[in-house]
């Protein structure tokens, strides 16, 4: 099957551009399938780029407390902790609900 894109191209940058491209790469990318590709290939179609200040930092915490949360259900399954199976799974389900929302506002902003 051929590739959709099959045009290539490359790109060199000054220090000081690759540095300043770089970070408003970082601030644009809320989601993990944003790679600087699809960025470039945004800006350079003129699609509009929504930055929402402290949506990747927020997106980041949710992660971190999702993982956390899975280290606790790892050791109730495992039979370390006694109490509170259910409401933690419950909390583990929708903090799932809500990055996995999130994840979707992220793509339909980008």
């Amino acid at each position: 099957m051929a590739r959709k894109r099959n045009r290539e191209i490359h790109l060199y940058l000054s220090d000081s551009e690759y540095d300043i491209f770089i970070s408003k790469f970082s601030e644009a990318m809320v989601s993990p399938t944003i790679t600087k590709s699809s960025y470039i290939r945004k800006c350079v179609l003129d699609k509009e780029i929504t930055v929402i200040p402290g949506l990747r930092d927020f997106n980041r915490y949710l992660v971190d407390v999702i993982d956390e949360l899975n280290k606790i259900n790892r050791k109730i399954l495992d039979g370390d902790v006694k109490d509170a199976g259910n409401y933690l799974e419950k909390i583990n389900d929708t903090i799932l609900n809500i990055y996995e929302d999130l994840i979707k506002i992220s793509r339909k902003i980008l």
